[in-house]
């Protein structure tokens, strides 16, 4: 291969410039670690909601969760790609007398 391309001349790979010295030659792998894209230095990007849910009188508290959950690759591509989802969780507690008071000042007929 040369400069990402077959003999064919399709292309292979993409050389990414900041793993790439300015003249060709390969950076240390210090310069690599810093130039590496690690998930723990993305933002979370995920929000959440707190609901209460009232299950004819069976009161429990849930999060409404959504966001970027994390990134996909294309197995053909190789692309990199955003894993945006939504979920529910189960808090697996009853609300507080405060947002029991909330809720039912809110659901008032």
């Amino acid at each position: 291969l040369k400069d990402g391309r077959d003999k064919e001349g399709n292309v292979k790979y993409i050389q990414n410039p900041l793993l790439e010295g300015t003249n060709g030659t390969k950076r240390t792998e210090e310069a690599y670690d810093k130039a590496r894209l690690k998930l723990n230095k993305l933002p979370r990007g995920l929000s959440k909601a707190k609901v209460i849910l009232n299950d004819n009188g069976n009161f429990s508290t849930l999060n409404f969760n959504a966001g970027f959950i994390g990134i996909e690759q294309d197995k053909k591509t190789m692309a990199l790609r955003p894993n945006i989802q939504w979920f529910i969780t189960d808090l697996n507690v009853k609300p507080t007398p405060k947002e029991l008071e909330i809720y039912n000042d809110y659901n008032q007929p």
